[in-house]
């Protein structure tokens, strides 16, 4: 088990507070690479893979975020 230091608890409100900018950083991404799928190919996702797909993403950034406050990775 790991010690939390105040460091650790500091640098995971400032990654709560940033959950948004990830949010719209990633939306953002997904919906143009969308808009690009969808001029070159002319198709697109579903609204609901969509939701998913920013859903593991914004997962996936966060636990590597959390890894890196956590054990330094």
């Amino acid at each position: 088990m790991i010690g939390i230091t105040e460091e650790h608890v500091e640098k995971t409100i400032l990654l709560g507070q940033s959950i948004d900018s990830i949010v719209e950083r990633i939306v953002e991404f997904n919906t143009n690479l969308q808009d690009l799928t969808k001029e070159f190919l002319g198709e697109s996702y579903s609204e609901d893979i969509m939701n998913r797909i920013i859903k593991d993403e914004l997962h996936k950034e966060l636990m590597g975020k959390l890894g890196g406050i956590f054990f330094g990775e």
